[in-house]
């Protein structure tokens, strides 16, 4: 042990100190009163969560505190409340910020802190010559001789004021005015209603970089007007620092307006940290050189001129240098064989719901507290602590990469090898990810196509020169886009523009014996009375009789819910993977339609429990929906390599030529055998979907 205190130990310096009570009451307004520093920020909210999001820069100005405090009021009681208005400039329409102050607050703040060791040596003092000169609660308010006269008619009806105790003053409230809002309504601001000033105007800003005390002076309730003070010999940067501030129990610092201004502080010291690194790797560049364009155009060609912009997320450079680490990773371990989309669902998550109210109201709730908490509960303690919310996010994940890289995870025997990792945020102001994932495996285990599949577009040349095994040819399709189908032409119901359909494969390509399908996909129904009718139009196609076998169907909503959009796409998904593993798998959700579409008139069959097909020939799948059909077929095997299938044919070869030169689309599985160097394809054939490991 070296027996040495870490640099994020509180006692090096980094602890608060602790909050008087007249500081804790203080509102947003009121602190930029008395604080000798004004951040000028653009916060606005986002989304339908109301979180909160920066635009624009940070603007550092200094500002009297004297000069603030002679706006208030000259008298006012210990209730007194007044409408403030806080300009960035007075000829601007709308308010910075807009608020409801008490003036008796914000001066016992400024004698409390006047007299503290940070407004002392930036001499700070407040001037109490006019709060002596206007200590009494009566002021006069005459102006002229014709006020006198007004005031000595009220003196002479006085007395007949006195005869009743009615007041017609008594139905109005007191301050009719004082709305305790931040929000700026334009009617409000068209009466000039309360005080407007600007005392940041015509002050000439100050960088955060220059200003060594911006953070105390800017946000007293924070600081309590002291400085911070570190330990001598610790070494503590200023990112170390704020990540003290933000991760520590006490949550003073969790607030958004001093979150913005950390980011910026944080944000301007990097930049500034670059350009210095990269002034002092290149040459020296004098002013001269700096004024000719050709010069500044060269290293803008040469990408010098933004190497600093690296540390900006949003920037070409950043996204440049992230390129490059995602290309190192393929060209080390190939292509990513996963994937993965998350986003933050943090009105969902009830363990967070139960630490963001033990943390902001020092409340402890149960998870079905958590869970039966209104929407716009959870919201306010979102947005009231976004630094908890992205710190069990990133928990979150964490647990998650541990889980796909454990040797018994769900990935087992194929667990986490590498990821690229990309971090936005959406609309809504959540983290939300994009990763590529790269699984572990033997290389000879890969080519092979075991494992989870992908679905992309392929040509049949390409298939051919890569050895991949093609596991079944679809034969025949027929898609009508929604605005070219002639309705007028069909039926009354639009169920029977599939009939229409089904009649235009076979009346072009008359080649397949309905007889041999076994299996029907139809896509996705919204009504009972929809699966029936589409059962009975399959069934008057196909055309099947009692003698006859049963033609099973299934659809692949019943087991992933609604795919009403991408019906087509996981149709075709399901369909490939019950042929190349030679099975069925169970349909369910549709017990109370299937008694009617199981009858003797439809000669229909829905399939309740896993089956297999027959071994010994090949099947044919028939993939139905509302304005697209296509035939599958399986392939023929040539060669024989897969022994699980049996389906050999005296005449395979010539068979298998001639469904290549018949087919339009296949779908294989890439890897490596020689199931297809005895058979010459045509090399014009059209481009195949594979499925790909």
């Amino acid at each position: 042990m070296s027996k040495k205190v870490p640099n994020l130990c509180l006692y090096n310096g980094l602890a608060f100190y602790e909050i008087p009570d007249c500081l804790k009451i203080l509102t947003e307004l009121e602190e930029r009163l008395i604080s000798p520093r004004i951040p000028f920020m653009v916060i606005r909210t986002l989304g339908y969560c109301k979180q909160f999001g920066l635009k624009g820069n940070l603007v550092n100005v200094p500002m009297n505190v004297d000069t603030n405090a002679s706006i208030l009021p000259r008298s006012f009681s210990d209730t007194h409340t007044i409408q403030l208005k806080l300009m960035r400039q007075m000829k601007n329409k709308n308010a910075f910020m807009y608020e409801t102050i008490r003036p008796k607050v914000v001066h016992t703040v400024i004698a409390y802190l006047v007299e503290q060791e940070l407004y002392r040596d930036e001499g700070i003092v407040i001037s109490s010559d006019w709060i002596k000169k206007y200590s009494s609660e009566k002021e006069n308010f005459f102006v002229n001789n014709e006020d006198k006269k007004f005031d000595e008619n009220e003196k002479t009806a006085e007395s007949f004021d006195h005869d009743d105790n009615w007041n017609e003053c008594d139905d109005k409230p007191v301050n009719p005015t004082v709305i305790e809002t931040l929000l700026n309504d334009e009617t409000e601001d068209s009466n000039d209603i309360g005080i407007k000033f600007a005392p940041a105007e015509n002050n000439r800003p100050i960088s955060i970089l220059m200003d060594l005390k911006v953070d105390e002076l800017t946000f007293p309730k924070i600081y309590c007007g002291k400085q911070r003070k570190i330990k001598e010999n610790t070494k503590l940067t200023y990112a170390k620092i704020a990540k003290s501030e933000l991760r520590m129990f006490d949550r003073r610092c969790g607030r958004v307006s001093k979150l913005f201004f950390t980011y910026k502080k944080l944000e301007t010291r990097k930049f500034s940290d670059a350009i210095s690194i990269n002034l002092r790797k290149t040459k020296n560049a004098t002013v001269a050189q700096m004024l000719n364009r050709d010069y500044v155009n060269g290293l803008i060609h040469s990408d010098d001129a933004f190497t600093f912009l690296r540390f900006d997320r949003s920037s070409p450079a950043f996204w440049e240098l992230k390129k490059k680490e995602l290309m190192t990773m393929n060209r080390q371990l190939g292509c990513a064989a996963l994937f993965l989309t998350l986003s933050a669902a943090e009105t969902k998550w009830s363990e967070l719901i139960v630490i963001l109210t033990q943390v902001l109201e020092n409340k402890v709730i149960t998870l079905e507290e958590a869970q039966n908490m209104n929407y716009e509960k959870k919201c306010d303690l979102i947005r009231n602590d976004p630094v908890t919310c992205v710190r069990y996010f990133e928990h979150r994940i964490k647990c998650l990469w541990e889980i796909l890289s454990a040797p018994s995870g769900p990935f087992q025997g194929y667990e986490l090898e590498d990821k690229y990792v990309r971090v936005e945020f959406q609309a809504r102001g959540s983290p939300h990810i994009h990763a590529l994932i790269q699984r572990v495996g033997p290389i000879d285990q890969r080519k092979k196509g075991e494992g989870v599949a992908l679905v992309l577009l392929k040509r049949l040349s390409d298939a051919v020169r890569d050895s991949d095994s093609i596991y079944c040819v679809i034969r025949d399709i027929v898609s009508y886009p929604r605005n070219k189908l002639n309705k007028s032409d069909c039926l009354n119901s639009p169920l029977d523009i599939q009939f229409e359909l089904l009649n235009d494969i076979y009346t072009v390509r008359n080649r397949i014996d309905l007889s041999q399908v076994l299996y029907v996909e139809i896509d996705h129904a919204d009504k009972e009375y929809d699966v029936f009718h589409k059962a009975k139009i399959i069934s008057d196609f196909f055309n099947r009789c009692e003698t006859d076998s049963h033609l099973c169907f299934g659809s692949i909503a019943s087991n992933i819910g609604d795919t009403q959009h991408a019906a087509g796409i996981a149709s075709l998904i399901k369909v490939s993977l019950m042929i190349k593993n030679r099975m069925i798998p169970p349909q369910k959700n549709y017990d109370q339609t299937i008694a009617k579409a199981e009858s003797k008139t439809c000669g229909l069959y829905m399939v309740k429990e896993l089956s297999l097909f027959p071994a010994d020939k090949p099947v044919k799948i028939c993939i139905s929906g509302n304005y697209a059909h296509a035939i599958i077929e399986e392939w023929l095997e040539l060669s024989g390599s897969h022994c699980n299938k049996i389906m050999a044919r005296e005449n395979a070869e010539s068979t298998g030529i001639q469904m290549c030169e018949q087919q339009y689309y296949v779908i294989v599985i890439t890897g490596k055998c020689d199931s297809l160097s005895t058979v010459k394809l045509d090399s014009k054939s059209s481009v195949i979907l594979s499925v790909v490991s």
